[in-house]
């Protein structure tokens, strides 16, 4: 940098900081002023490396350079990688020589922004693009004396290798990871060997010492903060280890298995009896995470390369239940146990290690020693319940991203059930009658002990399970139907219901789980007794209720589809590919039954939404009202008012600070489903479209609120669909709607991904209700075409582009069209120049289908003439012959293919030479799409269809479009015949009785697809066949 550039750089390093410091002086207004000023700069060039001096510059105060390492990973994370570079190439390499250095002498904040800023890095460019970072990173390795620095440097490499456990073996990948050993393999295990040795040394269990280690604590803080960091950048040499042998077994690691091994073994023996490093009881200290880091590597060696590491498995098995028994039960060790617990349960149920626990004695052992320790609930775990009913319902009902202790000891049970069923089982019995005799003794003092039976029996009884249905395959040595009668039921059915509350979540979790396996009889009581605990004020309590009743209402039950069914109970019975009856399913738990007490139940769950502060947002509640309401369908007319209030009261609650996506995503669904199953005569016929006024004058006002408010703008594109719903049943466009329709031609809109999605199928809503000719005046078709401009530049918004281009080629008339069809096919042309893709083309060709079907080839050839002479030709060539065959979904195939076929068989076409001789090409191609498969499904959307959509999609953070308020297809070809049918009409109408020209295509088609138009002609009773000679 020059003296003349200088004033300039300061000037602006001296701007960004204020507008940092603007965006931290919590002032609404002052933090979007200065967020819209650094939004604008980020494109522009030496905004990233200006960032990195700002963070570097000693005179800058911490907080702000805090803020520039937050705005420097998320610039990075927005921009780095895009197919066009927005990032200059001189910034990104000043990026790339400089980010090393630069997190190596920032604080501990800024070092793990910028470690996750060289991550996002590392996806995109390493190692072709960024061969320069590894061999800087050894460097670094080789001569940095301080600890901390080295810890960083292994933690960037650990950032780069731990993409691989969840990669697909590949030829890339593989490349990759020898790039990496042949720079680091040998560094790796030096590393290893050399800071291992004192550590062991210090913290080894086989070492004598009567108190901390001179070693350590002789040079105080500072020595014992360098011994912190080695031993940290230990973990992270194992977590490497981890990462590159996820994919495959490496054969340096295979060669020097014995060195590792010996090495991990002694790491294994270490702990920091005299908790030198300060170490919370909650919190892992240093050796706990190293330990930990070993034993998951162990684990993954016993599953994948059991062959290779088999004889370390007994030694090691050993060490692991030492470790187990040693280690308390402070929550510091938790990951550690579970994992280690892990580890036996992956050796347990190999049968070629059965031997390491066949004797009596130590099933014993591992049961009374590891197995009751971890399962067994601790003073922490009651806390949790207490405090946070949330996070123990994941835990304890979901099984969380968490492995916990007690999941590991489930797992490690049923591990040993697989080559020792009826030995655990006995053993495992033997402590449940102990721990219910110690219960029933005293059930207020000890229900830790009934607790800890019903799990053993969930434990030990289960050999398979499915979301859906629960257990459905259990070890037939556990009575468990017995358990049930005697020590769960009287528990739940009690008037006073005097039981710890965890022993009542316990039984309706074993209640939950076993939904499959009651009798009917018993079934039919559990949503009314499940019901009764809705009113509890115990978190866990009525949120099991709410999941007991959910569960219970999906219940299915199935049967062929040839016997005598209940209809208004039963999933509607399809052929199979085979043509024969496919199973169809009955619901277990009635409708008539549901709507006996549908009032009751949606009064108490909505009580609990009102009532209780920590279920204000309750997801389950809300998941369970949306199943209650979709299995009532059309008796939920009975409740209207009083849900759609509740709904709407909610609604105006929670969008004053939205926070639970789940709860969010739930509670529209449920207005969504109500609106259809009352209103929606296409989903019933008995249905009355007119109650959809009844919603309108409900929702309507705090919708458009809603829409005017900026911190509730994730509910915008919920707002947008479940009005394109209400209008498309009451299915006509007033004044109101109108306007609305105005406000969807606002740019600002469509910068939303969700609104995206939510709107682009609308205005296809709007212009089949409107008089076109009237309604699309010249801004409004403007307005709907640069918005399709605005999405075809989204690389990922191809889709909805193009549903707005297809609308617009459906319903508005060529004469208010044309004069913009140049436009919008150069624009296409000019998109897959760039960038072309299989999407892309196939979007293209069935929004050029459905313009020919309505307004012939002639208006489409001619603006292609305007653009480039011939490139009609180009796009049927290169783009409509090459893609067609990828179109997937079944109306856009149909679209397709009644397009080609028009296409091909209009004068305008045929009369131009360039263009007729790619008839039999199509024709070909048209045939190969129909024996693909069906072009139309015939499926019946009913509740369980949307349910079942909305469980696969799942909802999150991320939006997802609303299931039950989904926009139908508007399929321009509904009137045609199969196409088929077409097809056999057009050859007829185009070769007639002409022998020679039937014979000319005969020769051009292939053996197969000349078949098959003889077939659909026999098919059809359509007289035309081309010769087979």
């Amino acid at each position: 940098m020059n003296a003349g550039q200088q004033p300039d750089q300061q000037a602006l390093v001296q701007n960004v900081a204020n507008c940092i410091r603007m965006s931290q002086s919590g002032k609404p207004d002052q933090i979007k002023q200065a967020e819209q000023q650094l939004e604008s700069q980020q494109q522009n060039a030496n905004f990233g490396p200006l960032l990195l001096r700002l963070i570097t510059n000693d005179s800058v105060d911490a907080n702000i350079k805090l803020g520039a390492a937050i705005y420097f990973k998320n610039y990075v994370k927005k921009y780095w990688g895009h197919e066009q570079d927005i990032i200059c190439v001189d910034d990104q390499n000043f990026i790339k020589t400089a980010i090393v250095r630069v997190m190596l002498h920032c604080d501990k904040n800024s070092q793990r922004l910028l470690s996750e800023a060289i991550t996002i890095i590392a996806s995109h460019d390493f190692y072709r693009k960024w061969d320069t970072l590894l061999p800087e990173l050894i460097e670094k390795l080789k001569s940095e004396q301080n600890f901390e620095n080295i810890c960083g440097v292994l933690r960037i490499i650990e950032s780069i290798t731990c993409r691989y456990p969840d990669k697909e073996q590949n030829v890339s990948l593989v490349e990759e990871i020898r790039y990496i050993l042949e720079l680091f393999q040998d560094l790796w295990l030096t590393l290893l060997r050399k800071w291992s040795q004192p550590i062991v040394e210090s913290f080894g269990t086989q070492t004598p010492s009567q108190g901390p280690p001179q070693s350590v604590v002789s040079g105080g803080a500072p020595q014992i903060n360098q011994v912190r960091y080695q031993i940290l950048s230990l973990e992270q040499l194992i977590l490497i280890f981890f990462d590159l042998n996820s994919v495959d077994l490496i054969e340096f690691f295979e060669n020097k298995m014995s060195s590792w091994a010996k090495l991990f073994e002694l790491l294994l023996q270490t702990d920091d009896k005299f908790n030198i490093f300060g170490s919370a009881s909650d919190v892992p200290g240093p050796l706990d995470r190293v330990r930990t880091a070993i034993v998951r590597a162990l684990k993954l060696f016993n599953s994948k390369y059991e062959e290779e590491y088999s004889k370390y498995v007994p030694s090691f098995v050993q060490f692991v239940c030492l470790l187990l028994t040693t280690i308390n039960d402070d929550e510091r060790y938790d990951q550690l146990a579970a994992e280690s617990i892990a580890y036996l349960s992956s050796v347990a149920c190999q049968q070629w290690n059965a031997k390491l626990f066949s004797k009596t004695q130590i099933l014993n052992d591992i049961v009374q020693r590891i197995l009751m320790r971890n399962i067994r609930l601790r003073e922490s775990d009651i806390n949790m319940y207490e405090t946070n009913g949330e996070d123990w319902t994941r835990r304890d009902m979901e099984g969380s991203d968490l492995y916990t202790r007690r999941r590991g000891a489930v797992d490690l049970v049923r591990a040993l059930c697989q080559n020792f069923e009826a030995e655990i089982t006995t053993i495992i019995l033997s402590h449940v009658a102990t721990l219910m005799r110690n219960y029933q003794q005293n059930p207020a003092q000890n229900f830790i002990d009934k607790d800890t039976a019903i799990n053993l029996i969930l434990a030990v009884s289960i050999k398979g399970q499915t979301k859906l249905m629960g257990a459905t395959k259990l070890n037939t040595h556990v009575p468990v139907m017995q358990f049930f009668q005697q020590h769960i039921l009287p528990e739940l059915q009690a008037s006073k219901k005097s039981a710890h509350p965890i022993i009542l979540s316990d039984c309706l979790k074993f209640v939950i789980i076993f939904r499959s396996q009651w009798p009917k009889d018993n079934f039919l009581q559990l949503l009314p007794m499940s019901t009764t605990f809705l009113s509890n004020e115990d978190y866990v309590l009525h949120t099991y209720a709410a999941i007991a009743i959910d569960k219970i209402l999906a219940m299915r039950e199935y049967e062929t589809a040839d016997k005598t069914t209940n209809k208004e109970n039963h999933s509607a019975a399809k052929p199979n590919v085979n043509g024969a009856a496919a199973p169809t399913f009955a619901y277990k738990y009635p409708k008539t039954l549901i709507l006996e007490s549908l009032q009751g139940v949606l009064s108490a769950l909505f009580t609990v939404l009102a009532t209780y502060e920590e279920s204000y947002t309750n997801e389950y509640v809300m998941k369970c009202i949306m199943r209650v309401i979709s299995r009532a369908e059309h008796g939920c007319v009975a409740v209207i008012e009083p849900v759609v209030k509740h709904c709407c009261g909610i609604l105006q609650n929670v969008s004053k600070n939205p926070q639970k996506p789940l709860f969010n995503h739930y509670l529209f669904e449920c207005m969504a489903a109500l609106i259809r199953f009352v209103c929606d005569d296409h989903y019933d016929a008995s249905n009355n479209r007119e109650n959809i006024v009844k919603f309108e004058q409900v929702l309507m006002t705090p919708f458009l609120r809603i829409l005017d408010m900026d911190q509730a703008s994730e509910f915008h594109p919920y707002i947008y669909q479940l009005i394109g719903l209400m209008l498309r049943i009451r299915n006509r466009v007033d004044s109101d709607y109108a306007s609305l329709f105005d406000k969807l031609l606002e740019t600002s809109l469509w910068n939303n991904d969700g609104n995206i999605v939510a709107i682009s199928g609308t205005f296809a809503d709007y212009l089949r209700l409107v008089k076109v000719e009237e309604f699309v005046d010249d801004r409004r078709l403007t307005g709907m075409l640069g918005i399709y401009q605005h999405l075809l530049s989204k690389r990922t918004q191809d889709f909805h582009a193009f549903k707005i281009l297809s609308a617009i080629f459906q319903y508005v008339p060529l004469v208010k069209l044309s004069k913009y069809l140049k436009e919008i096919v150069e624009l296409v042309c000019i998109r897959i120049r760039a960038k072309k893709s299989t999407a892309l083309c196939g979007h293209f060709i069935v929004a050029l289908s459905v313009f020919i079907y309505r307004h012939g080839v002639a208006p489409l050839l001619a603006a292609a003439e305007q653009i480039q002479p011939g490139i009609f030709s180009m796009i049927v060539e290169k783009i409509w012959l090459v893609y067609a065959r990828h179109v997937t979904d079944l109306i856009d195939r149909k679209i397709l293919t009644i397009g080609m076929i028009k296409m091909c068989h209009n004068p305008a076409f045929l009369q131009n030479p360039k263009l007729a001789v790619f008839y039999p090409q199509i024709v070909e191609c048209v045939v190969h799409i129909f024996e693909a498969g069906p072009l139309q499904s015939n499926e019946q959307k009913t509740a369980e269809f949307y349910l079942s959509k909305l469980e696969e999609q799942g909802a999150g953070n991320k939006f997802c479009g609303l299931s039950f308020a989904k926009s139908p297809s508007h399929d321009v070809t509904a009137q045609e015949q199969d196409p088929r049918k077409v097809l056999l009409q057009c050859l007829s109408g185009t070769l007639g009785g002409d022998a020679n020209m039937k014979q000319q295509l005969s020769k051009q088609l292939s053996v197969a697809v000349r078949n098959s138009v003889n077939r659909y002609a026999q098919q059809f009773n359509v007289g035309f066949m081309l010769p087979t000679n």
